[in-house]
């Protein structure tokens, strides 16, 4: 088990600690989230909700990921597990991973309280892409973001392309993902990709607090009430249903397996 969970008063708190992989993102990882989301969920589902009720019991999800403290540039989540990936010799097996990282995405944008990705360090390609699934991104000032997966011969998955521009239009997508750009969390907090920029880890679980203490202030049927109706509009099935065929498409390319065979000769 590389997700440690715990719940802290009203905030549930999934801690990615997989430091030896530097926190990719991998099939085994993958499974791990489907089937935290999955119960997590379920659990939510059968709560009783009041109209009007401020609800005491959970309100928050929290993702972080433990920085490795071992890379000149600390790593939130390295973008998918390469070495675990390169396993996946038949297209067909790409989709199924992306399809699982597809339908993890949809059950945190789905749930009915706010998720709230912590990241601390350089997130790649996956990385990012599990955070666009979460309703809020708050930052450490020595964040980074790296758009990489043109470099390794794919493109987006997880639905992830139309979150991407619904937060920041299709201009800035385009740019970010075809010309592979890193930006800095200042750059990101402007663009609108991450909601707050802490100083430090210590900073960003102040950060935490503060919004966690608005949020408990509110009624729990408003906020999934209100979260339903903004996320109800512009997801398309269809959609994500393309880009999984794409990704697919992309998985045994030439282009692909050689960045995969230069990543695993350096590894």
């Amino acid at each position: 088990m590389f997700i440690k969970s715990e719940t802290n008063d009203s905030v549930l708190i999934w801690q990615i600690n997989r430091p030896e992989r530097r926190n990719a993102l991998g099939t085994i990882l993958a499974q791990e989230l489907w089937e935290k989301t999955q119960h997590l969920q379920k659990s939510l589902e059968t709560r009783q909700d009041v109209p009007g009720a401020r609800g005491d019991s959970l309100r928050v999800l929290v993702i972080k990921a433990t920085p490795t403290a071992s890379d000149k540039v600390p790593i939130w989540i390295a973008g998918g597990d390469l070495k675990e990936l390169s396993e996946l010799k038949v297209p067909a097996e790409g989709r199924k991973y992306a399809e699982t990282m597809t339908e993890v995405c949809k059950v945190l944008q789905d749930l009915p309280i706010p998720v709230v990705a912590l990241i601390d360090g350089l997130a790649l390609g996956g990385g990012i892409e599990l955070a666009l699934a979460a309703d809020f991104r708050f930052a450490t000032a020595r964040s980074t973001f790296y758009f990489k997966q043109l470099e390794l011969g794919l493109a987006t998955a997880y639905g992830s392309s139309q979150r991407l521009i619904q937060l920041v239009g299709l201009s800035k997508a385009m740019n970010w993902l075809l010309r592979a750009k890193r930006l800095t969390a200042a750059e990101a907090l402007n663009a609108g990709l991450v909601h707050e920029i802490a100083a430090d880890a210590q900073g960003l679980e102040r950060e935490l607090a503060a919004f966690v203490a608005q949020i408990k202030q509110l009624p729990y049927a408003g906020v999934r009430a209100q979260k339903l109706m903004l996320h109800g509009k512009g997801h398309d099935a269809a959609d994500t249903l393309r880009d999984l065929g794409l990704f697919e498409s992309l998985w045994m390319t030439d282009y692909h397996q050689q960045r995969l065979a230069e990543f695993l000769n350096k590894s």
